[in-house]
């Protein structure tokens, strides 16, 4: 995989002026800082392909985490290169292989994205289904002692409150924590630098700020990894997903604390 990156990482946040109403003081002015919005515009062998909302750092593992995330690219190997422009606002994808040609009828679904996230095109969507997940080898601690690094990981969540976070648990060690103001995106960013690190899927840990709901179940499945824990709850339509394709989901992490959670078969759902 060939990756050329003209972009600089930009700044995630911004200043804001404002006025504080509270009823025990008058009105006062403040200033605040904000998370800053990044629009880039991906195209696939020349056709457009996404518009992603994101924040300006870590494009080429966002646009790689994507691919492979979103099934449109199966294995690392089908990347052949990643172009990306000065300002990081267009990226050019080259794929060794499509599945089909481009269709301008696509009607995108409609996920849980927290962003203006869009896919352009279904033509790139090769279709294949969920893989079977081995289970992995890991620990619960490692969790929860990823838990504990991530807290003190995240700068932009610490001076807007308005970012999501990732983190990659790598054999027991937090290699990677990423934030964006998606959810998604901090997936796919930390999937992103899994690959590029070389790192086997098999044998990582993702560990998230945002809820898990199928479609983040879906993007962890199609990078194959098996593990995918978070602070706050889990969806029922993702905890059927991973309950079918193998991927065991770890909810309300805490310091020294996660719940495993399963499906409940229906004869046994009590009135």
């Amino acid at each position: 995989m060939k990756i050329i990156d003209r972009s600089e990482q930009g700044e995630g946040a911004a200043a804001a002026a404002g006025t504080v109403f509270s009823g025990e003081t008058l009105p006062f002015r403040c200033e605040r800082i904000i998370a800053r919005e990044h629009f880039m515009e991906v195209s696939i062998n020349g056709a457009a392909a996404m518009r992603i909302v994101c924040t300006n750092d870590r494009l080429p593992e966002l646009i790689i985490g994507r691919l492979l995330s979103e099934g449109m690219a199966e294995t690392p190997e089908d990347i052949r290169q990643i172009y990306i422009c000065e300002r990081g606002e267009t990226a050019q994808v080259v794929l060794n292989s499509v599945p089909g040609a481009a269709d301008s009828a696509y009607v995108e679904k409609i996920g849980t994205c927290c962003t203006g996230n869009r896919l352009l095109t279904g033509a790139f969507l090769r279709g294949a289904p969920l893989p079977r997940l081995e289970q992995a080898r890991w620990r619960p601690e490692w969790v929860t002692g990823a838990f504990r690094e991530m807290q003190a990981a995240v700068p932009l969540f610490e001076r807007t409150h308005a970012v999501h976070s990732c983190g990659l648990i790598h054999r027991g060690e937090l290699r990677f924590c990423c934030e964006d103001i998606g959810r998604h995106n901090a997936v796919d960013k930390v999937i992103g630098c899994a690959v590029r690190e070389g790192l086997e899927p098999g044998e990582c840990i993702l560990l998230s700020s945002g809820r898990i709901a199928a479609d983040m179940a879906e993007k962890a499945a199609r990078a194959g990894i098996p593990v995918f824990a978070t602070t706050k709850s889990v969806t029922d339509a993702a905890l059927r997903l991973a309950s079918e394709c193998g991927m065991t989901l770890a909810a309300y992490v805490r310091e020294d604390s996660l719940t495993i959670l399963e499906p409940v078969p229906p004869e046994e759902v009590s009135e």
